[in-house]
């Protein structure tokens, strides 16, 4: 059941200290991500998120020029929680199998259902409608925490040769995506499985098929490791 329109919180006054400024950037970051949990992206506005933390539509605009770049900072902020906690557990844990490493990396995806979701639309939406530089900002700070995250997954699966880690997150990320989207399908798909069960094959079940999925390409990387480099 859909929860009731929320009363718009009164309008607040300028942010104007730095601190300030950050304050209020993550109240909006999380106000965006209440939102998208239960409204299609293409059905979110801007003046709708900024009514939920007080703000005009145009103050929020101060902040992020586009609705894409609202939620790419979004997913930034959600993709650091994960590499940190994938980082300090490939950092601390010792000895590490391939099954416990596999599923590690399933569980800390399937306990972001937030994550995924941004994810699947990355490519598509998020990035078509933001600035050059918020661009390249975004895509350099997501090379450095892959790299970074990569040769710690080359120190767990000491047979991964060095620059390999980085593919393998990317294969993981490519995985996911396909089967976040293969597992969502339109509600007349599923009307449509409802109503032949001979199409039950189409239907995925996404915790499992990112567990199974994971843990193959864990070990095709460690069966054909050069396959997995950065620049294969």
């Amino acid at each position: 059941m859909r929860r009731p329109k929320p009363t718009p919180a009164p309008p607040k006054a300028r942010a104007r200290t730095p601190l300030a400024k950050a304050d209020r950037r993550a109240v909006i970051l999380e106000a965006a991500r209440q939102r998208s949990r239960e409204t299609p992206f293409a059905e979110l506005t801007m003046a709708s998120i900024a009514a939920d933390v007080g703000l005009t539509k145009g103050t929020l605009y101060l902040y992020f020029q586009t609705k894409e770049e609202l939620f790419l900072a979004l997913l930034d902020a959600l993709m650091q929680e994960w590499y940190d906690d994938v980082d300090g557990w490939l950092a601390v844990r010792r000895p590490r199998t391939l099954a416990d490493v596999g599923a590690m990396l399933a569980e800390a995806f399937l306990a972001r259902p937030d994550l995924t979701r941004l994810l699947a639309i990355l490519e598509s939406v998020l990035e078509q409608n933001i600035a050059f530089e918020t661009a390249v900002a975004f895509k350099r700070t997501t090379l450095v925490r892959t790299a970074r995250t990569g040769a710690l997954l080359e120190s767990a699966l000491e047979t991964l040769p060095a620059g390999a880690g980085i593919g393998v997150l990317m294969r993981c990320r490519a995985l996911l995506v396909g089967l976040q989207v293969m597992a969502h399908p339109s509600p007349v798909v599923l009307s449509a499985f409802a109503a032949y069960p001979e199409l039950a094959p189409f239907q995925i079940d996404f915790p499992h098929e990112v567990r199974i999925g994971i843990a193959a390409l864990l070990a095709g990387a460690l069966a054909t490791p050069s396959s997995f480099s950065a620049s294969s």
